[in-house]
């Protein structure tokens, strides 16, 4: 078995902006290195960024589709597969590559239904696949830090959590935020949600792992602020946890 793991992408083409992000994170270690991927929906624009990349022409696909069967069948195929596309592809992307015996790692949300999840689970599962989310804000030393001292008990028992995750992009009604902020407004693509997907689940994300606590149960108050959209851009959202703290997580 190598020592180094290989990997593929699908999404985070040239006019991306998280696959970057991941190919930086993940080449930080130096323990895995891409070498396939399907980086976006135009064929053009998926060779272009394997060549910026350095890939091999024949492992750039031109559909997902065809990545997870030509990799699951090569002797030197991916050991695993980032999706980094739009919010209404994981699903079928996932399920794609853990049909095809691929480890997954996907960008959060994970889906846009709990079903989706629920079966894409069972697929791993059944197949004994690691099946991944991915978030950010976990990988920094920080986060980490605060983990061990709330395990530590340094700060007593936790009642209360104060969550939040303020930010301006697509504040303007005359900017749709580009290609990036275009599909997130765009329930076909996006979901259900807009906000409370994009920067809910990282708050979700950080309270669970910084201090252990489970959610109960949750009221969210989801209000469309800018002028013309139609999902959510600001939430305010009451939680109870399992061991009775409560908490106040707000995003917008």
């Amino acid at each position: 078995m190598n020592s180094k793991l290989s990997y593929g992408m699908v999404g985070g083409g040239p006019d991306a902006f998280i696959g970057d992000a991941h190919r930086k994170a993940i080449s930080i270690d130096g323990t895995a290195a891409l070498v396939a991927g399907c980086f976006s929906r135009t064929p053009e624009k998926t060779k272009a960024q394997g060549e910026a990349l350095g890939l091999s022409s024949d492992r750039c696909y031109a559909s997902y589709s065809e990545m997870a069967k030509k990799e699951a069948a090569r002797e030197d195929g991916i050991d695993f597969v980032v999706v980094v596309t739009p919010n209404h592809t994981h699903y079928e992307v996932c399920k794609a590559f853990l049909e095809a015996g691929i480890h997954v790692a996907c960008d959060k949300p994970l889906v846009t239904d709990s079903r989706q999840a629920e079966e894409l689970k069972a697929i791993a599962d059944e197949k004994g696949l690691l099946f991944m989310v991915t978030y950010t804000y976990m990988g920094h030393v920080t986060s980490k830090f605060i983990r061990d001292l709330i395990a530590n008990g340094e700060i007593g028992t936790i009642r209360t959590v104060m969550a939040e995750y303020p930010q301006g992009w697509l504040y303007d009604e005359h900017d749709n935020g580009g290609k990036q902020g275009a599909w997130r407004c765009d329930p076909a693509q996006s979901g259900k949600v807009n906000c409370l997907g994009d920067l809910g689940t990282h708050v979700e994300n950080a309270v669970a792992a910084m201090t252990g606590l489970k959610v109960k149960r949750v009221l969210a108050k989801m209000d469309v602020v800018v002028p013309g959209r139609v999902l959510d851009d600001n939430d305010q959202i009451l939680v109870e946890y399992e061991n009775g703290a409560t908490g106040v997580n707000w995003t917008s």
